[in-house]
C-alpha cells in the first residue's frame, strides 16, 4: 500500500532529524581537531585514523544491517542501531588519549552504519517514484544541515564555552529522545517474506544468492566506485578542512563559521540537485556537480586567496558534493535493483564506500599531509573527484521521467508498509 502524503512527509521529516544526528557523530569530531591535535599530540596520520574510526565498524554494520533488515524488517533494525549510536556518542568526552578516542569512534560506527542503508531503504520504499530523489535528498540534507551547518557552529561554541568534553553527551540527550519519538512516527515496513503470499518474491528477497548477485552488475560496480569518491569528499575534505584552515591561521571560531557556510550551501544543494535530477536526469547532475567541486578544491588548495574567495569556493564545493551525494549514494542505487533488495543494495555500495572512501583513503590523506602538506591532501581529494566525472558519464540513466518507466518500490507486494505504531 502507498502511504498518504501526510504520513509520507511525517516519516521523511523524522528521518531527516535523526540523520542530522548521525552527521554530528560522523563529521563533528573534525571541528574539535584544532583542540584535540595538540592535546593528544596527534600526527596527521592519527587524525586520519580518527576520521576513519567510525568507518571501520560502519562498513560492516551497513552491509549486515541492510541484509538483515530485508529479512527481519527495517524499522526495528534501524531504531536499535540509532539508539546504540546515541549512547556510544556520549562517551567521546571520556576519552583520555588517541586509542581510547579511536575505540569510542568505532563503537559509534556500529549504530551509524545501520542508519544509512536501512534508513534510506525506508525512505525509498515509502516515497512516490517521481519524488523519490527529492525525499532522499531531503533526508540527506539533515546530515548536512545539522551535522555540518549547524553542527560546526554548535560544536565549536560548546567547546569554547563549556569545554570539548561536554559536547557529545549534551548532543546525545536529544538524540535519544528522538529515537523514542521515531518509534511512534515511523511506519512498519515488513520484511520481504511477510510482504507477499507469492513464494517466488519471498524467495528472491531472502536468497543469499540474489544478494551476492548484486556484486556482478556493471551498474553496481560503477556505483560502488562513485560511492567511494563521495565518501572521500565527506570524510576527507570535512575531516581535514578545519586543520587546513588552521594552517592558514584562521581561529577555531572563524573556521567553524566557514564550515557552517559549507554545510548551509550543501543543504541547499541537497534540496535543489536531487529535484533537478528528477527533471533532467541523474547523469547530467552528477557529472556537472563532480566537475565543479573538483575545480573548487584544486584551486582553493593551490592558490592563495582572500577569506571570502576561499570560503566561497569551499561553499560551492559543498553545494555540489552534498547536492549530488543522495543521488549517487541512494537514488540511483535504489533505482538500479528490485525493490525487495533496496536495503541490501544500499548496504553493498555503502560497505565498499565506507571501507575505502571513509576508512583507508583518509589514512592515506593523513600520510600525505604529514609528508607533503595539508594543502596537498585537499588537492588530492579534488583529483579523486575528477576521476568520478569519467565514471558518472558511463552510468545508466535511471530517472523515471527520463526512461519513462517509474519503478514503484512499494508495488512489489501490497501491504508492505503499515501504519505508524
Amino acid at each position: 500500500m502507498q502511504l498518504s502524503r501526510k504520513a509520507e512527509w511525517t516519516t521523511v521529516v523524522a528521518m531527516t532529524l535523526i540523520w542530522g544526528f548521525v552527521g554530528l557523530n560522523r563529521v563533528g569530531i573534525s571541528y574539535l581537531f584544532p583542540i584535540l591535535r595538540p592535546l593528544f599530540h596527534l600526527q596527521f596520520t592519527q587524525v586520519g585514523l580518527l576520521i576513519s574510526g567510525t568507518s571501520i565498524t560502519w562498513a560492516f554494520s551497513t552491509l549486515i544491517g541492510g541484509y538483515l533488515s530485508d529479512r527481519l524488517g527495517l524499522k526495528r533494525i534501524y531504531l536499535y542501531g540509532i539508539l546504540a549510536a546515541a549512547v556510544f556518542s556520549g562517551l567521546i568526552g571520556a576519552a583520555w588519549d588517541f586509542l581510547s578516542l579511536f575505540i569510542v569512534r568505532d563503537l559509534i560506527g556500529l549504530g551509524d552504519g545501520i542508519g544509512w542503508s536501512v534508513g534510506q531503504g525506508i525512505v525509498g520504499k515509502i516515497s512516490r517514484p517521481a519524488q523519490r530523489a527529492f525525499n532522499q535528498g531531503f533526508v540527506s540534507a539533515g546530515y548536512t544541515l545539522v551535522g555540518v551547518g549547524v553542527g560546526a557552529f554548535l560544536i565549536t561554541q560548546i567547546a569554547i564555552n563549556l569545554g570539548w568534553r561536554n559536547v557529545y553527551w549534551i548532543l546525545a540527550l536529544p538524540a535519544i529522545a528522538l529515537v523514542f519519538l521515531l518509534m511512534r512516527l515511523l511506519p512498519n515496513i515488513q520484511p520481504a517474506h511477510r510482504e507477499s503470499q507469492a513464494g517466488a518474491t519471498a524467495a528472491k528477497a531472502l536468497s543469499l544468492k540474489a544478494f551476492l548477485g548484486l556484486f556482478k552488475s556493471w551498474q553496481m560496480a560503477v556505483l560502488i566506485i562513485l560511492n567511494v569518491i563521495v565518501l572521500v569528499w565527506i570524510t576527507g575534505f570535512l575531516g581535514f578542512a578545519p586543520l587546513f584552515l588552521q594552517n592558514l591561521h584562521y581561529s577555531l571560531a572563524t573556521s567553524g563559521l566557514i564550515i557552517t557556510a559549507v554545510g548551509l550551501c550543501g543543504t541547499v544543494g541537497q534540496l535543489i540537485l536531487p529535484y533537478l535530477s528528477d527533471v533532467i536526469g541523474r547523469k547530467p547532475i552528477c557529472t556537472g556537480a563532480l566537475v565543479i567541486s573538483a575545480l573548487c578544491l584544486i584551486v582553493g588548495s593551490l592558490v592563495a586567496l582572500p577569506t571570502f574567495a576561499l570560503a566561497s569556493l569551499m561553499a560551492i564545493s559543498g553545494f555540489c558534493s552534498f547536492g549530488s551525494q543522495p543521488v549517487i549514494t541512494a537514488t540511483i542505487v535504489a533505482e538500479s535493483v528490485p525493490g525487495s533488495q533496496t536495503a541490501g543494495a544500499l548496504g553493498v555500495t555503502n560497505f565498499f564506500a565506507v571501507f575505502l572512501g571513509a576508512t583507508l583513503i583518509p589514512i592515506v590523506l593523513g600520510a600525505i599531509a604529514d609528508n607533503v602538506g595539508i594543502a596537498a591532501a585537499i588537492t588530492s581529494i579534488g583529483i579523486i573527484q575528477g576521476v568520478g566525472v569519467v565514471l558518472a558519464l558511463v552510468l545508466r540513466e535511471t530517472a523515471p521521467r527520463i526512461i519513462g518507466a517509474a519503478k514503484d518500490m512499494l508495488s512489489e507486494p501490497e501491504g508492505a508498509v503499515g501504519t505508524a505504531s
